[in-house]
């Protein structure tokens, strides 16, 4: 798979097997987080099995544990495994290792859903966003720390603005950005508390936290800006912000979103450090036509090599209403790689790549939530992802005119796949 710009190189993909689940009714989503130090070229994946119920009604989380390996991804060591009971699940989501200090992050979210379930409450009614901290390349980790907002007002309980332990939660939602004035941005989404009604609102906001090392580099201090504006009614949920700096300093967030009767992304623009956001704007192509995608989290992501920053998301080739009766997951069915037109933040139609696509109708498949680093040696993107089957579960809702077939054990086994991606 390649596509040329005009007077430019090929993007080029190549796929190939990364992880095969190991058994008939097995999602195996095992992804590479990136490098765990500059000092050495350690890699660092995180590896989860998910597996049907016997009545094929429900899946659930049934190991998740990371994964190293020193020979540039030949092999690979089994690490750390995490709790993924429903008493405290714990779901490893994004990493980042800070290269000004070689100082490695990991993110947790924890969540505790018996808890939640037995009061009747929203899983992310008792949630902890929590991070450890390794200073010699990933072979040792420090103590779960919490995030909570720097302030005499904020504790365990009230962790940060807006968000209440108890009432709702949030958590870090997309892969962090230095600035190049060493502020460290991590993207956050909210589940708000509607107080009037007093519930969780299951609509989602965005802010980002402004991270920045204590003066002994055992913790980080933080600070939270501004909430992006938006309102239900012409965004839906705007969430899972990816982030990137411009070469005018701006920073641009583009965000997930689930827009009333249409498939679309939003952007925003920050001039102070994403401290305060502009209004949201459709996304588009740099040409001004609407780029239709589904709510879903996409990646920007800039190359060392040519300097060119790109977006990874799902792009759909048809009008939006042609997907309005399909299950919301088979949205998800092509992933693509396109250069974004810094000057305009529109996506540069002519460069826009298939990494892949689901052919087979009878046995869909939904490419999503991808982790991607660039390869130091060859300065390609790495991206790995699971290739689930996008079939629905017999207890979800479909449209009316759905008459395609539901997931059993052998359609939801899934193996996860590695594509390099030469830019």
């Amino acid at each position: 798979m390649s596509s040329t710009a005009p007077g430019g190189k090929k993007i080029e993909v190549r796929k190939e097997l990364f992880w095969e689940a190991p058994y008939t009714g097995c999602r195996l989503d095992a992804t590479i987080l990136g490098y765990v130090s500059t000092r050495s070229g350690r890699l660092l994946g995180r590896v989860r099995e998910s597996v049907l119920a016997d009545d094929e009604t429900t899946g659930h989380f049934r190991r998740e544990y990371l994964v190293f390996s020193d020979d540039r991804g030949q092999t690979w060591q089994e690490g750390e495994s995490f709790d993924v009971s429903e008493h405290g699940s714990h779901i490893v989501y994004w990493d980042y290792l800070d290269e000004e200090t070689d100082i490695h992050l990991l993110f947790l979210w924890r969540r505790e859903l018996q808890r939640a379930k037995r009061i009747g409450r929203h899983p992310m009614t008792y949630s902890r966003q929590l991070y450890r901290v390794s200073r010699d390349g990933g072979h040792t980790w420090g103590p779960e720390q919490l995030l909570v907002q720097r302030g005499a007002e904020f504790s365990e309980a009230h962790v940060a603005r807006r968000e209440w332990y108890g009432k709702n939660g949030g958590c870090i939602c997309n892969t962090p950005l230095r600035l190049r004035n060493g502020t460290i941005l991590f993207p956050y989404a909210l589940w708000p508390w509607d107080a009037r009604k007093q519930v969780l609102d299951t609509s989602k906001d965005s802010a980002v936290f402004m991270g920045k090392w204590a003066p002994d580099f055992s913790h980080l201090e933080w600070e939270l800006g501004d909430y992006i504006r938006s309102t239900r009614e012409q965004h839906g949920s705007l969430c899972e912000m990816t982030l990137a700096e411009l070469p005018s300093g701006d920073i641009l967030a583009i965000m997930r979103a689930n827009p009333p009767n249409t498939l679309s992304k939003f952007y925003c623009l920050s001039s102070d450090g994403g401290r305060a956001w502009s209004e949201p704007k459709a996304l588009t192509y740099d040409n001004g036509e609407l780029l239709l995608s589904p709510s879903a989290v996409s990646r920007l992501i800039r190359s060392s090599r040519n300097g060119k920053l790109y977006w990874i998301g799902n792009i759909l080739p048809f009008r939006a209403d042609h997907y309005m009766t399909m299950p919301d997951n088979w949205h998800r069915f092509i992933l693509q790689i396109a250069e974004v037109n810094e000057d305009s933040y529109g996506i540069k139609q002519e460069t826009v790549t298939t990494i892949d696509e689901s052919t087979d109708d009878t046995l869909p498949r939904e490419y999503s939530n991808p982790a991607i680093y660039e390869d130091r040696d060859s300065g390609n993107f790495i991206l790995t992802m699971t290739s689930a089957c996008a079939l629905p579960l017999s207890t979800h809702e479909v449209p009316e005119s759905y008459t395609r077939g539901f997931m059993t054990k052998e359609t939801y086994t899934s193996h996860s796949y590695r594509y390099e991606i030469a830019v």
